[in-house]
Parts: C-alpha cells; sequence; structure tokens
C-alpha cells in the first residue's frame, strides 16, 4: 500500500476519529513538510485510498501516514 514516491508523515488520531477509504480523514501530523501545515493541530487529509487497518497507516493521493 505505502508508494515509496510519496512523502512519509508520522500521525496521531483522537481515539473517536476512525479512518475510511474513499473519505478524508481527521489526523493530527506529528512531522508533515508542507509549509502549509503547522503540526500544531488537528488536520483534514485529502481522500484515502488505502489503509491498514491494523497498523492504521493509511494513503492519500499526494502523502503516505504512518500512525504512531
Amino acid at each position: 500500500m505505502i508508494n515509496s514516491n510519496k512523502p512519509v508523515v508520522r500521525y496521531h488520531k483522537d481515539k473517536g476519529e476512525s479512518i475510511h477509504v474513499g473519505v478524508c480523514a481527521f489526523i493530527y501530523p506529528i512531522d508533515h513538510p508542507s509549509p502549509l501545515v503547522s503540526n500544531q493541530g488537528m488536520v483534514r487529509t485529502s481522500m484515502v485510498i488505502g489503509h491498514d487497518v491494523m497498523t492504521g497507516d493509511f494513503e492519500t493521493m499526494n502523502t503516505c501516514y504512518k500512525a504512531v
């Protein structure tokens, strides 16, 4: 599932939040490289295109997210 050509961002989420393919996710990024992301609060990702339920890792069109 993880595409090595995309940046990998570590994240955590609220316990009540869930991640589903086909919709955006609401997460707290830890080390997102974009200057448009502060890494200080919750963000909405673009549409999730892949999700590993066991690890919590997921992929969007531009980024791979790794649960911590």
